[in-house]
């Protein structure tokens, strides 16, 4: 055979054959990366399909995932497969990865395909970095919407305060920072007080007077909750609308400048509405520090909702020391060593008894003469 003829035999003999190529499998998308935790979004669930791009079919033997760090916060949503499952060509199978966070580190892990006469398709796997948000609740309640939240205050009335809590949180493991929590003035400054009568403190406290800004750069978590006091105080007696605008400065990733918008007027009683406040109501609320519901001035809480101290009656013995802070109500004492009433954590003399439950005591003062009672007072 003339050997010039043999490579354009074999091309005859072959051009009746199909050029048949293996089954390859496609994976989408490839690598696998999460979207953007949601803010009420505890997990996100990704779709990845798998496709067969060749002409013969593959069958698909196992899927697989594998995570790089021991937590376990990526999962297989499909069913194990107990089975080989047949890939024709062009046919598509959908596999449902799941990422749920259980710390704020970025998960690493990869999805394995197990393909059979085949060697396993690895695919990579990463979830974005854990976002921050920021969660505001208030007594009395608002109305949060998205990047705001609207506060109103209707029960101070004219020569009285009114008092709200604020408390901020994060909704994710992530910490929320909290750069500035203050008002903005009418120069884009940061204040804790505007001039038409709104304060803002540090804490869950009963009065404006002496309180604490807050620090900048706390940082608040799930469990650590940011507490704040607003006070609200009338500054003429007038039925203007009174507004504010308390900005929360974070690392909150949708509203890095969370804004709460306060409005207020005067509380005025009327025949619909019998008191202004909530003194009263048998609950301590904002600004209050006791509420037993009753108008009795001289027990344990006065009609204001303030606690009592040792110069409010009874007093039974008339020695001017109310009988919560005397050991010996019914003794009046004037003597030079008599009683030192004690208040706000101010010490007289070196000895002292102090009764259960009573800021005030027996001081025998080795150090001072008296010759009339002495009292230090807040």
């Amino acid at each position: 055979m003339n050997m010039r003829l043999l490579p354009i035999l074999l091309l005859i003999a072959c051009s009746g054959r199909p050029n048949v190529a293996p089954g390859t499998l496609v994976v989408e998308p490839n690598p696998i990366v999460f979207a953007e935790l949601g803010r009420e979004d505890t997990e996100v669930v990704q779709t990845v399909v798998l496709r067969n791009s060749g002409d013969e079919t593959i069958w698909l033997n196992s899927l697989e995932i594998e995570e790089l760090d021991p937590r376990t916060e990526l999962f297989l949503e499909n069913d194990p497969l107990d089975a080989a499952v047949p890939l024709g060509s062009g046919a598509r199978y959908e596999v449902q990865v799941a990422w749920r966070p259980g710390d704020v580190i970025v998960d690493r892990g990869r999805l394995t395909i197990g393909i059979r006469g085949q060697l396993p398709v690895a695919v990579p796997i990463r979830s974005p970095e854990l976002p921050a948000f920021l969660s505001l609740s208030s007594q009395p309640m608002g109305v949060a919407s998205e990047g705001t939240y609207q506060l109103n205050l209707d029960g101070a009335p004219f020569g009285g305060r009114q008092a709200a809590w604020l408390d901020l949180t994060t909704t994710t493991l992530q910490p929320l920072s909290v750069r500035e929590l203050c008002f903005e003035d009418a120069d884009g400054q940061c204040t804790q007080q505007t001039t038409n009568g709104f304060t803002i403190c540090a804490g869950r406290v009963t009065q404006p007077d002496g309180c604490q800004p807050h620090r900048e750069n706390v940082e608040v978590t799930r469990t650590q909750m940011l507490f704040s006091t607003l006070f609200f105080e009338p500054p003429r007696d007038t039925d203007d609308l009174f507004e504010a605008r308390l900005l929360v400065k974070s690392n909150d990733r949708d509203s890095p400048e969370y804004v709460v918008s306060i409005t207020a007027a005067v509380c005025r009683a009327d025949g619909t509405m019998a008191v202004c406040g909530s003194c009263g109501n048998q609950t301590i609320d904002p600004g209050e520090e006791c509420d037993d519901g009753n108008r009795n001035d001289e027990d344990n809480c006065r009609n204001n909702c303030t606690e009592p101290n040792c110069s409010d009656p009874p007093d039974s013995d008339g020695d001017g020391l109310a009988d919560r802070c005397d050991d010996r109500p019914n003794t009046p004492d004037f003597t030079v060593r008599g009683r030192v009433g004690m208040f706000g954590g101010h010490q007289v003399g070196t000895e002292q008894s102090v009764t259960t439950g009573s800021p005030v005591g027996r001081v025998e003062s080795q150090q001072e003469q008296f010759k009339h009672r002495a009292r230090i007072y807040q």
